[in-house]
């Protein structure tokens, strides 16, 4: 089928240019349903006017019968025929309304949590999801699915088995997610590895046989889909392994989607940790799998003794975000570690006026910055994203400075919580030349073999010496090139280091 393409211009008033592109609908069986709709009505009170309006919505989609909540009379009399699932926002939930549902065995509470909620609550017979809410979460909830509200301490609750015989690999170009990915499946002792584009990935798993691959839908140069095609097509030894989508596009139709371009499952993003081990308990094999008996202890939780204070940071959003404080530690640091590269960077890119490649850094810059708390950095780094994708020059060369002003601010900020590895660099003793070269011919080898682990190992000894003017700036740089996995750039800077030494 061919597409049309209409324009239509009027004479100093301008054109209109409108197409359409016929498409064929392969499968049209629902990507999301419901078991038994009609038995199942949904109850609202809701004061978020979006929220009311997305799950009356959703429940049209899905063939489920909505009202608004009325008393808690009328609840009984419509639980008397039909399975009725009240969704209630924490706000709205008094001792009163929470006594009948103890007492009202019929009725399924939902209670909605806003997104960085990090409180816990024992409230029985009750489910827990955060706003806002998702189709597939809400046809879960009515099919009786598992959903569960994520924090810290229901981290671990019923995380009843470990697989440290599995090997995972995660595909993302998200740094930050990849971190925080590793961190929050750490519990279960798996090794993990990772990859921050889809030539890495397919470079990983030339060398490496994983048990399950998490892959990132929209990435730069291969995007997901075309990584689990070429996966697929020319590596038959990965022919019956499960290739797993992350994505944040949920929309009927795309489950099928994926199945049809090679992959197995899909994991919604945000993802929430429940999900994510629920798909690592299905699709991992059964022998990989130890059970263990990990149950936890409900409550509320211990708030900590002190709030992180860090400049202007909003340290307690992103310690919510990122689930606990050793996650956003560690995030923090790798955030602190590489602001002067990636402020020169995105300097580089604006004046070479390559466009792509800056609105590609500060997009990222946006993420990694949301992240740890740098509210204002990330709104202003998200405004010049905008402008990149305009390619609004004049307010890419109007801005830009004032944004790595700030973010190079950070250096100075983030300083005093590193101190204690800066002493510890001042312990360390120089390098000999023979020593450096025999790390380099190792390293030159691991290269050649794409051996990731003995990368690291290598950068992992090369840390307990001390490095000076320039040495020390190139082996920060082959430390990111490492971590990046960036062999060329590895061999490049190797090479420069010997010429030089």
């Amino acid at each position: 089928m061919n597409g049309e393409i209409h324009v239509e211009s009027q004479y100093e008033k301008g054109s209109v240019f409108s197409f359409y592109l016929p498409q064929k609908v392969i499968d049209a069986s629902d990507c999301i349903h419901v078991k038994q709709p009609q038995t199942i009505t949904a109850v609202a009170l809701i004061e978020n006017s979006y929220v009311r309006e997305q799950l009356e919505t959703d429940c049209g989609y899905l063939g489920v019968e909505y009202r608004e909540f009325v008393s808690q009379e009328a609840l009984s009399v419509m639980a008397a025929s039909k399975n009725v699932f009240l969704f209630v926002e924490l706000d709205l939930l008094n001792a009163e309304l929470e006594e009948y549902i103890k007492n009202e065995p019929s009725i399924t509470a939902v209670l909605l949590m806003d997104f960085n909620n990090t409180d816990e609550y024992d409230y029985s017979k009750m489910l827990y999801a955060t706003k806002p809410l998702y189709t597939l979460n809400e046809a879960m909830i009515f099919n009786r699915e598992s959903l569960h509200y994520y924090s810290e301490s229901s981290r671990n609750e019923n995380l009843d088995f470990t697989a440290p015989d599995a090997k995972v690999l995660i595909v993302d170009d998200n740094a930050i997610n990849l971190l925080v990915a590793k961190e929050l499946l750490e519990p279960l002792k798996m090794k993990i590895d990772t990859a921050l584009s889809g030539k890495e990935a397919i470079d990983k798993i030339s060398v490496y046989r994983y048990d399950i691959v998490f892959m990132d839908h929209m990435m730069p140069e291969i995007d997901g889909i075309e990584t689990t095609h070429l996966i697929r097509r020319f590596h038959e030894e990965y022919d019956n392994t499960p290739i797993i989508a992350l994505t944040a596009n949920v929309m009927d139709g795309m489950c099928d989607m994926f199945l049809n371009e090679g992959m197995n499952d899909f994991v919604a993003k945000p993802i929430e940790f429940r999900a994510l081990i629920s798909k690592i308990k299905k699709w991992l094999p059964a022998e990989k799998i130890q059970k263990t008996d990990n149950s936890g202890t409900p409550g509320k939780k211990q708030k900590p003794d002190k709030e992180i204070v860090i400049g202007d940071l909003d340290t307690k959003s992103a310690v919510r975000l990122l689930g606990s404080e050793k996650v956003f530690w560690n995030v923090l640091k790798e955030y602190y570690r590489v602001i002067d590269k990636n402020s020169t960077l995105i300097k580089e890119l604006m004046e070479r006026e390559d466009w792509k490649g800056y609105t590609i850094e500060v997009h990222a810059l946006k993420s990694a910055s949301k992240q740890v708390g740098a509210i204002s950095l990330s709104e202003k780094a998200a405004a010049m994203e905008k402008a990149g994708n305009a390619k609004d020059v004049e307010q890419i060369l109007s801005h830009t400075d004032e944004m790595l002003k700030q973010y190079r601010g950070y250096l100075t900020i983030l300083e005093p919580f590193f101190a204690a590895e800066q002493e510890q660099n001042e312990t360390k003793t120089d390098i000999s030349p023979d020593i450096l070269h025999g790390l380099f011919a190792d390293m030159h080898e691991a290269l050649d073999n794409l051996d990731s682990d003995s990368m690291e190992l290598l950068i992992g000894k090369m840390e307990h010496y001390k490095y000076e003017g320039w040495q020390k700036e190139l082996f920060e740089q082959l430390k990111s090139a490492v971590d990046e996995i960036d062999t060329d750039t590895c061999e490049e800077i190797i090479n420069q280091w010997e010429t030089h030494f």
